[in-house]
């Protein structure tokens, strides 16, 4: 795995120097010595730009994301380098790898964002003219209402570093982003990368500025770590900002600037213990950000598109029009076909052939005519029509008997008898009388068997007594007894088919929840305990762990120690964290666990009231234990 290069910056001085070149090293008053990737020493604009800026522009362009952090202390140079001076021959990184996108952008689609982040942890757009613009940085460091300018040209260069010159601020951290989406239509993808050059401000007597600049070198130190170390992002607006671009998955390079005074050491001492602990931070130099070309997937669906439309006229072709798929309304003939299954389904035969969604309506639709059709046969021919009154209202001059739906055998029966040409007053209209099981249900039916034997004669001398004898019949048939009971769990499986049905299925659906949640809570019980676990652990290491002792004897931890430390202060947020989704899972799996049995004590009441209103019997026993 690659670590983060950091290139030194001399910055060209005719005091006593204190910080010396030694080939690929940096030498401190002869003592401490830092190996870097390269030093620059009284090196041009041109020469900074070329060994530090043209490699992170050149990845930029392949689509792999890259990032230059600038640190120093206050006058060592580290603005100059990025920014430049006045005269030409003085632009630095920034406006040279500006030109240099212009040049090699082709077809590419370049935005440039330039925004600073200020002392009071504001962020403030610095492409905006007039007022202060206020910018919201959101979940991930992605920022909201940032504005973006296209680069096109070298004018726009200009234009865009006058604006960042004129807007920006001392004792601010700056930062320009370059988003750059090129599209290859070999592969068919759209490929988007991101450079970020960021000014860092010197901390110098500001103490909020050496606060951020002191939590950013704990991300920086955490991302040295080993993996699964949770790397505090969101303790200030610097860090948050950097999230998506200082991590161990973009190309991240480092430029420290000394001033080699000896006056200045004790920041040449920070510098350099800031660029030891970055040049543990792991880098990608790979192209992750790779999406689907829109454009071309549009293409490719519309050709898809009037590939199928081909296939479905030659289909239709090839069935004589008689092929139900497509996207046009049936015709006649296919209606007409969809009816006469239904008919013939309804009248004894073969499901209806459906292969598509409009078949399946007209399906439907052919059901819901047979259904009206018979159902208005269904009604009495002297039934009075209902009459308004003067407020509305409407009644009837005498009380008709409510029919009753008609079965399929009865729609069977009429369908076989329009088909043979038989008149449908001959066709028998009477619903037929449930037959009960029990010995009392056959004395009933005995009984209507006789007073239909002793009425046939009226019937077949006067038709319109056909009413008055049903009538009869149904009183006949309300005044049996109840049938007697079967055993509870026969009768708990009628009352859950039908009547409870419902509350039944909330019944079921509550236990289930209520199960689910308990899990959920005893998952999230182990999870806690296997963190406490870890951080008894980690607190005897800490504890039996030995700290460094300096030549003065004074004692310094290690740096296995202090990142022990650092996940225990995770842990402790993650502890945290855990206990709460524990206690609210288990008050969820209580409260569900009460609605459960809240329910189940309704099903047994509405189940005893259907049992002694079906049966004429009271029920005794509870249907939730069988």
């Amino acid at each position: 795995m690659e670590r983060l290069p950091v290139f030194v910056r001399l910055r060209p001085t005719e005091a006593v120097q204190a910080v010396k070149k030694s080939k690929n090293c940096v030498v401190i008053e002869d003592e401490c010595e830092f190996e870097a990737s390269g030093i620059l020493d009284n090196a041009s604009q041109d020469e900074t730009f070329k060994v530090v800026g043209r490699p992170l522009v050149e990845a930029t362009l392949r689509g792999i994301s890259s990032t230059l952090l600038a640190y120093g202390g206050i006058g060592s140079g580290k603005t100059y380098s990025l920014y430049g001076g006045k005269v030409n021959h003085e632009r630095g990184i920034i406006p040279r790898a500006l030109e240099m996108i212009v040049q090699k952008m082709g077809s590419a689609q370049i935005q440039v964002s330039a925004y600073e982040v200020r002392s009071t942890d504001h962020i403030v757009d610095l492409l905006t003219p007039g007022p202060i613009d206020l910018v919201t940085c959101t979940v991930g460091g992605q920022l909201r209402d940032i504005s973006s300018f296209p680069l096109k040209d070298g004018q726009s260069v200009r234009d865009i570093m006058k604006l960042i010159e004129t807007n920006r601020t001392i004792n601010s951290h700056q930062m320009t982003s370059i988003t750059i989406l090129q599209h290859d239509e070999a592969a068919g993808e759209t490929i988007k990368s991101q450079l970020l050059f960021v000014d860092l401000a010197s901390a110098g007597r500001n103490s909020v500025v050496s606060r951020q600049l002191s939590l950013l070198e704990h991300v920086v130190v955490t991302l040295g770590c080993k993996r699964g170390t949770r790397v505090p992002y969101r303790e200030c607006r610097l860090t948050h900002t950097l999230q998506a671009s200082l991590s161990s998955e973009t190309n991240t390079a480092l430029l420290c600037t000394l001033q080699p005074d000896k006056k200045l050491l004790s920041e040449a001492l920070a510098t350099i213990r800031f660029a030891s602990r970055a040049s543990k931070m792991p880098i990608s130099r790979e192209v992750r950000d790779r999406a689907p070309d829109p454009f071309l997937k549009v293409s490719e669906l519309n050709k898809e598109i009037e590939t199928l439309k081909r296939e479905l006229s030659v289909q239709s072709l090839l069935t004589r029009g008689k092929s139900t798929m497509g996207i046009e309304p049936l015709n006649a003939n296919q209606i007409a076909e969809a009816q006469r299954q239904v008919e013939e389904y309804l009248a004894g035969g073969q499901y209806p052939d459906v292969i598509s969604n409009r078949q399946l309506c007209a399906v439907f639709t052919a059901f819901k005519q047979v259904l009206a059709k018979v159902t208005e046969e269904m009604k009495p021919k002297g039934a009075p029509t209902p009459v308004e009154d003067t407020k509305g209202n409407k009644s009837a001059k005498t009380s008709t008997k409510v029919t009753r739906p008609a079965s399929r055998a009865s729609v069977k029966s009429r369908l076989s008898g329009r088909n043979s040409g038989k008149n449908k007053n001959d066709v028998d209209d009477k619903p037929e009388t449930p037959t009960p099981k029990s010995k009392r249900g056959d004395k009933g039916k005995n009984d209507k068997k006789e007073a239909l034997d002793k009425k046939g004669s009226a019937i077949k001398v006067a038709p319109q007594a056909e009413s008055t004898l049903s009538d009869e019949i149904e009183k006949d048939a309300g005044a049996d007894e109840h049938p007697e009971p079967p055993e509870k769990q026969v009768s708990y499986k009628m009352f859950r088919e039908g009547e409870g049905r419902v509350v039944v299925r909330l019944l079921r659906d509550a236990e289930i929840q209520a199960i689910n949640l308990e899990k959920v809570s005893q998952e999230q019980a182990e999870i806690y305990n296997a963190r406490i676990k870890v951080r008894n652990e980690l607190k005897r290491k800490v504890r039996n762990t030995p700290d460094e002792v300096l030549p003065d004897g004074r004692p310094v931890i290690t740096e296995d120690k202090l990142a022990d430390i650092l996940k225990l202060k995770s842990l402790k947020q993650e502890l945290t964290d855990a206990e709460k989704k524990f206690h609210v899972s288990k008050s969820k799996a209580e409260y569900c666990r009460d609605q459960a049995r809240k329910i189940a004590e309704r099903v047994v009441i509405e189940f005893a009231e259907w049992e002694k209103r079906t049966f004429g019997l009271p029920a005794t026993s509870s249907p939730a234990q069988e």
